[in-house]
Formats: C-alpha cells, sequence, structure tokens
C-alpha cells in the first residue's frame, strides 16, 4: 500500500499556530532593538558631526560652527529642538548664525526620524562653535559646557546624552535627564 508523505490540515494548523505564537512574542523585543538602534545610531551621527566640526576648526585655522536650524530658515533661535536638523558652517562674523551671503556652509543635516527628539541645555541649546585652536567658545568667549539629550517617547531610561567637555570634546552617557 502506498503511502502519501505531507501535512495533513490539522498538522498545517497546529504548526501555523505555534508559529504565530512565537511571532507575537518577539514582536515587542524587536521593536525595542529597533528603537534602541535608532537612538544609538543617531548619537553617533551627532558625535561625527561635532568630530568634523572641531576638526575643519582646526584644519581651517577659524571658528566653525554647528547650530540647528535648515537651509530655508539658516540658524534657529527659537524653542524647536535639533531635530529640525543642522547646519555647519565657516563663522566669519563670530555670531553663531549662518548667514549666507558672507559664510562658506559646510554640510546641512535636514529633519531627523519623527520618533526621535533631541534636548539641549546651557549653551548648547542654539549652537557650538570651534575656534581655530579646538577649543570650542560662545561668540562672547565663554565656554560652552552642556548636553545633548537623544531621546524617544519612552523617556529618560533608554535614551543617550552627549556631553561637551571645557575643551569642546564630546562624550556620551547612557540615560539622560533632558527627556
Amino acid at each position: 500500500m502506498e503511502r502519501n508523505s505531507g501535512l495533513t490540515l490539522i498538522e498545517l494548523l497546529i504548526s501555523l499556530s505555534i508559529a504565530g505564537t512565537l511571532i507575537a512574542l518577539a514582536a515587542p523585543s524587536f521593536a525595542s532593538l529597533l528603537q534602541n538602534s535608532r537612538l544609538t545610531a543617531l548619537t553617533n551621527e551627532i558625535i561625527a558631526t561635532l568630530h568634523y566640526t572641531r576638526s575643519e576648526a582646526i584644519r581651517r585655522g577659524e571658528r566653525v560652527t554647528l547650530c540647528k536650524g535648515n537651509i530655508d530658515d539658516g540658524c534657529d533661535d527659537s524653542t524647536k529642538g535639533w531635530e529640525q536638523g543642522w547646519l555647519i558652517f565657516v563663522d566669519q562674523n563670530n555670531n553663531g548664525l549662518y548667514e549666507e551671503t558672507e559664510e562658506t556652509l559646510l554640510r546641512v543635516r535636514d529633519n531627523i526620524d519623527d520618533s526621535l527628539y533631541i534636548n539641549a541645555n546651557g549653551q548648547l541649546k542654539y549652537h557650538i562653535s570651534y575656534l581655530g585652536s579646538g577649543f570650542s567658545r560662545t561668540a562672547s568667549g565663554a565656554l560652552p559646557l552642556g548636553t545633548l539629550a537623544i531621546c524617544d517617547q519612552r523617556g529618560n531610561s533608554d535614551a543617550h546624552s552627549i556631553i561637551i567637555n571645557r575643551s569642546g570634546r564630546p562624550r556620551t552617557e547612557p540615560k539622560a535627564s533632558l527627556c
């Protein structure tokens, strides 16, 4: 007697229900992994942007500024956060504001992912400038100490902080209090 090899309808339904249950259990973990990956990627991008701004200031021997804003409106001193994007430019007049006719634009970053936002405190709310020596200073000559917090809807526990020290070098810390 010949026997057909294959699955019966009942065996197939049981296999599908087990697979569905396993996928349903894994989905929340995957979503959290994806959110953590987005936070880490944006943190790394901002660190790289700060290093680029600093190295351009040293290479050019003059002030280079990173400010929040966009190409259409220039640097933004409103309450909007850094998530609207940023500009990097040679700050010829040392005021921290991009003026298209006077200053050289080096890089532009448009809006970031809508699920993320960046809060800043201290002098970092609007811009950070690096001198040709590699040190960061405000237009008035003060030290721009502060923190950038990269956040999502989960709040402080999963956020990342970028802290700018006295010399202008950034460092990261897990968990941010500014979210």
